[in-house]
C-alpha cells in the first residue's frame, strides 16, 4: 500500500433501503488528525477531567465521521427527484441514516485494516 493516500479513491456503500452513497477510502493525515481531535473533544468533559459518553455526543460523533469520508449519494426528495449532494447538507440528513452511514464507514475502514495487516505478514 502507497504511503500516500489517492483522495480520488473511493468505495460505494449500498444502503438498507437501495440507496448508494461515495465515500473516501482514506483520509489524509491532516483530515485523519482534524477527526480524532473533534472525536475526542466530544468524548472530553472538561468540567470534570473525565471521559464521560451521552448518547448524543454519539451522534456527533457519528456525523463527523461521515462528514469526513462521505463524498457523494444517490438520495431522492419526498417527489422522487435526485438531490445533489453537498456536505453542507450532511447535517440535515436524519439520524438513523447518519448512523448507518458511519457504521459501514467504520467497517470497511476495519476490513481495510485487516486487510493491510495480512498483507504487511506476508513475507
Amino acid at each position: 500500500m502507497s504511503r500516500f493516500v489517492n483522495r480520488q479513491a473511493t468505495d460505494k456503500i449500498t444502503l438498507a433501503n437501495g440507496d448508494k452513497v461515495e465515500v473516501r477510502q482514506r483520509l489524509i493525515a491532516a483530515e485523519e488528525s482534524e477527526l480524532t481531535r473533534c472525536l475526542m473533544r466530544l468524548r472530553f468533559d472538561s468540567k470534570s477531567g473525565q471521559v464521560d459518553i451521552q448518547e448524543g455526543d454519539w451522534h456527533l460523533q457519528r456525523i463527523a465521521i461521515v462528514k469526513a469520508y462521505l463524498v457523494g449519494w444517490t438520495f431522492t426528495d419526498d417527489e422522487g427527484n435526485p438531490v445533489t449532494f453537498e456536505p453542507g447538507i450532511i447535517d440535515d440528513l436524519d439520524g438513523a441514516t447518519i448512523t448507518e452511514i458511519a457504521q459501514s464507514i467504520d467497517k470497511l475502514q476495519a476490513d481495510r485494516t485487516a486487510v493491510n495487516a495480512k498483507n504487511a505478514s506476508k513475507p
